[in-house]
């Protein structure tokens, strides 16, 4: 008898369970629980949601960038990084695109909780690990030249929407070959127009070459031996041989045979370096205007590619804008792009916009570089019979803190650049209308001349 009232009482206890309703939030089980926030995640899709979201950031650290990603699929973080290209652009419009996932440096994973990646407020059952991943690319090894770069980070997964966006300027570890006032003892500097590595340009340097006679003579045989490999200019000799040098009335004629033009007048690059080498290093003589060329004792025939002999090259006289010229040997020249404004004003303007972009008329160019850069402001300018003063903001002196080689190679090429303009002999700089008394050991607010020696090797 007792049996059967017990079995009737469980009986009824289930079925009182069945049709009264239960509130799970009463019950401190957590098995009620752990599946109540499994149904909600599902009907949110919280899950879905995050493990398909990605958020991606980058800063600069010294000499590198960091990329970071955050997932909360550890597989997908550390995949994602050959979704990413790279584009830098100068300010001239030259570019480069990377893919990251070719210059990856080094990377590091960690751990964080979904607080600190979402931008939602979550409640602490719905926290989740995140994956961070930090990507780490050294400047140095992106084979970049020293400029400035504007530099975007896209990625071709539809995951991450935004682009990232930023802009940094980076300095090889350049050395400046300078200029000289005076050359050693018991010798002396012959000016001489060696090619670049590309034989893309003519590079004014000065040649140490043993103090004695015909000096003209020698600077024009100095060009046929090589700059020393170390300074990454090129190994190829350009010119031919030059028989004879006379110099009447400013006229410098030039006597070449025939037998010396073998492979100077194949093409017209290799023609033009030839005749270019030798014309402007014969016109560093003051007492030289123009260049006339005899072949064999005429000045007929077809030579150097064609070109018309019975012509009188004369002597460039255009004023110049000293840019920086960068080697594979991390050695920098200043060379000289012709500027060809009339009027005094548009020179010096022309010559700043260039010394800012390294090229002239916003033409890209490999391997040239700016040497003032786009913060620097000229605030003012004005002429004091042949002094120029110029007047620069405070940036002039920070900007390359640090980098003692660039500071003089932006130094100098203000000089070069401005004394080039006819009349004008001296430059002065003042800062924020202040006189500067010492930059690079120089009182350059005082009327300073170029050195006599520009680019002066050995």
């Amino acid at each position: 008898m007792r049996l059967i009232i017990n079995l009737f009482l469980i009986i009824l206890i289930v079925f009182s369970l069945a049709i009264i309703p239960i509130n799970y939030q009463l019950l401190d089980f957590p098995y009620f629980q752990s599946n109540q926030d499994a149904m909600d995640d599902s009907e949110e899709g919280l899950n879905d949601y995050f493990n398909m979201t990605v958020n991606a950031e980058a800063f600069l650290v010294d000499n590198s960038f960091e990329l970071i990603l955050r997932s909360t699929d550890k597989e997908d973080v550390e995949s994602l990084i050959n979704s990413f290209k790279t584009t830098l652009t100068t300010n001239t419009g030259k570019t480069k695109t990377i893919d990251l996932k070719d210059i990856q440096n080094s990377s590091k994973l960690s751990k964080d909780l979904l607080s600190d990646f979402s931008d939602e407020e979550m409640t602490e059952e719905n926290d989740k690990t995140v994956y961070t991943i930090e990507y780490t690319f050294y400047l140095k090894n992106l084979d970049l030249n020293t400029n400035t770069y504007s530099t975007k980070i896209e990625s071709s997964d539809p995951r991450v929407t935004d682009t990232i966006a930023f802009t940094f300027r980076y300095l090889k570890n350049n050395m400046y070959v300078g200029s000289s006032e005076a050359p050693p003892n018991n010798s002396v500097f012959a000016k001489v127009y060696y090619p670049d590595e590309d034989l893309l340009r003519l590079v004014p340097v000065n040649e140490l070459v043993e103090d004695g006679n015909n000096f003209i003579r020698r600077s024009i045989d100095t060009l046929l031996t090589p700059a020393d490999a170390a300074y990454g200019l090129s190994s190829t000799v350009v010119t031919p041989k030059v028989d004879n040098i006379y110099i009447s009335n400013a006229i410098a004629r030039m006597d070449l045979l025939s037998k010396d033009l073998e492979g100077f007048n194949q093409g017209s690059t290799a023609s033009q370096f030839a005749l270019n080498s030798i014309i402007n290093t014969i016109s560093e003589f003051d007492i030289v205007n123009e260049v006339k060329f005899f072949v064999d004792n005429s000045d007929t025939g077809d030579y150097f590619h064609g070109t018309d002999l019975t012509e009188t090259f004369k002597v460039n006289t255009l004023p110049k804008a000293y840019v920086g010229l960068e080697t594979s040997k991390n050695k920098m020249f200043l060379y000289p792009i012709d500027i060809e404004e009339v009027s005094l004003n548009d020179k010096v303007l022309s010559i700043i916009s260039t010394l800012k972009t390294g090229t002239y008329n916003q033409g890209a160019d490999n391997n040239l570089i700016p040497t003032l850069p786009d913060e620097v402001e000229v605030m003012n300018y004005r002429f004091d019979q042949t002094n120029i003063e110029i007047f620069l903001s405070s940036d002039f002196l920070t900007v390359y803190d640090g980098h003692e080689a660039y500071q003089k190679i932006m130094y100098e090429s203000l000089l070069y650049s401005l004394t080039s303009i006819e009349g004008i002999n001296t430059v002065s700089i003042l800062v924020d209308d202040q006189p500067v008394e010492d930059y690079l050991g120089i009182n350059i607010s005082e009327r300073q001349k170029p050195n006599k020696f520009i680019n002066s090797l050995n």
